[in-house]
């Protein structure tokens, strides 16, 4: 599952709007390594929450699934 584009599809749906901006690929690239999300007054604190458990959750699950892979690497070869 990839839980960094639900984490964007569930701000979308809470917010009405994608959580990154740029006036061309090259800015919505930067917004996007650079984590720049901000929030809406509007949003609850628990939306919040959950958004960020989302994107915390898909690192520590890229970070996981990129060393596994790497010590498969490292075994085979």
């Amino acid at each position: 599952m990839d839980w960094w584009a639900y984490g964007v599809l569930l701000y979308e749906m809470l917010v009405g709007q994608p959580p990154f901006d740029g006036e061309d690929e090259d800015e919505l690239f930067s917004a996007i390594t650079d984590h720049n999300v901000s929030y809406p007054k509007s949003l609850s604190k628990e939306a919040k929450e959950v958004c960020k458990a989302v994107c915390v959750f898909s690192f520590f699950v890229i970070i996981f699934t990129a060393s596994w892979i790497e010590v498969c690497l490292n075994i085979y070869t």
